[in-house]
C-alpha cells in the first residue's frame, strides 16, 4: 500500500529490496513481533479484557503510547521524514490494534 513511498523516503530502489537474502531480517522481525504480542497478551490478560473492542483499545494504547511515541523520538533526533514515521508507526499501531482485538477474544 505504501511500499513505493516508503522506499523513496528511505532511499531504496526496487532492485535493492529484491536482491540479497532477507532471511535474517525476517527472523528478527518474527521474534520481535512474537515478543510484542506476548507482552500485549499479558496486558490484556492482566486487565481482564475479554471483548474485541476493549482489546482494540488496549492494542491502540500500546501502539500509540509506546511504539509510535518512541519511534517519533528517534525520527526527530535522526532528522528523518515525518511521512516515513507515519508509515512505520502506523503499520505497527495497526497490527497492535488488530492483534489486541484478536487476543482479547481468543479462548
Amino acid at each position: 500500500l505504501f511500499g513505493n513511498t516508503w522506499m523513496q523516503i528511505v532511499g531504496l530502489k526496487e532492485e535493492d529490496v529484491s536482491k540479497g537474502d532477507s532471511t535474517r531480517g525476517m527472523i528478527i522481525a518474527f521474534i520481535n513481533t512474537l515478543i510484542g504480542m506476548v507482552v500485549l497478551a499479558s496486558i490484556i490478560f492482566m486487565t481482564g479484557t475479554t471483548t474485541f473492542f476493549r482489546g482494540l483499545h488496549i492494542g491502540g494504547l500500546v501502539g500509540i503510547g509506546f511504539v509510535a511515541t518512541t519511534m517519533l523520538t528517534n525520527t526527530v533526533f535522526e532528522k528523518k521524514s515525518l511521512k516515513g514515521w507515519l508509515i512505520d508507526a502506523g503499520y505497527h499501531t495497526v497490527y497492535f490494534l488488530i492483534n489486541g482485538g484478536i487476543l482479547a477474544v481468543w479462548k
